[in-house]
């Protein structure tokens, strides 16, 4: 129970914190000066607001397509990759970070992912943070209702309907939750990485010494999967791994 709270609790701050106010005056006089085609201080206008400390996927995707005009791909690309973190299901981003990914040196070969991963990732993805939050404490709320009902019925009709709903209500709400802090993790997760050095020898082993294993470019996303002092081992998407210099890269 008290683990249920806790969740719930970094559920409803997470949702307060992606509904506070942004400041619109700004974010709209950056997307003017984008429009007149001066990306530099379009940047300027999104930077100063993301410096305050508000942070949304529409702010993300408007610095990905400035940064894509000045033809500055890593940093398009890490902007489209964090605002897909906290909308996996933008389509607008998404496909904008592929043709981004056209631009860069290194073109990998995906390891195909597991179907029940994938299966798994797109069922709770469904819906945003705030959407299962919400379902979940609405779930919530009406199985406590039909259960009061339960008790309270005095025929054996309403005791079945009402005992069923609140089957229906708590599992939806368990699911809902789950979905929810499935997300939460998603987004507070720091192990995957944009490569911002132009051209970057991978060691074989967490030292200067280390053996040059392979060479990777800017742009490329890495899985960080150990760190060691001042250094990251890192896994491709084709599933190569090595050691970098953790401050080549950028935690998206």
């Amino acid at each position: 129970m008290k683990k249920f709270i806790i969740l719930i609790l970094l559920i409803l701050n997470t949702l307060l914190t992606y509904s506070a106010t942004f400041p619109q005056e700004t974010i709209v006089e950056g997307n003017m000066l984008y429009g007149k085609n001066q990306y530099d201080k379009a940047i300027e206008k999104y930077m100063s607001v993301l410096n305050q400390g508000y942070v949304a996927p529409e702010l993300y995707y408007n610095l990905g397509n400035a940064y894509f005009k000045t033809e500055d791909y890593t940093q398009a690309i890490y902007y489209f990759e964090k605002s897909l973190k906290l909308n996996p299901s933008d389509e607008n981003a998404s496909f904008n970070l592929k043709v981004c990914n056209t631009k860069i040196a290194d073109k990998l070969e995906e390891v195909p992912q597991l179907f029940f991963k994938k299966w798994w990732t797109s069922l709770s993805h469904l819906m945003s943070l705030q959407a299962f939050t919400i379902l979940g404490i609405v779930m919530c709320f009406l199985f406590f209702i039909s259960l009061a009902l339960y008790l309270l019925s005095r025929t054996i009709l309403l005791r079945k309907v009402f005992f069923y709903a609140s089957i229906i209500f708590v599992f939806i709400s368990a699911v809902s939750t789950l979905f929810a802090y499935n997300q939460y993790n998603d987004v507070n997760r720091s192990d995957n990485a944009i490569v911002f050095e132009p051209t970057l020898s991978v060691k074989s082993s967490p030292d200067d010494k280390g053996n040059d294993i392979f060479v990777i470019h800017q742009g490329l996303k890495v899985n960080i999967t150990d760190q060691i002092g001042e250094w990251s081992e890192i896994r491709l998407s084709n599933g190569s791994k090595g050691w970098v210099k953790t401050s080549t890269c950028k935690a998206i």
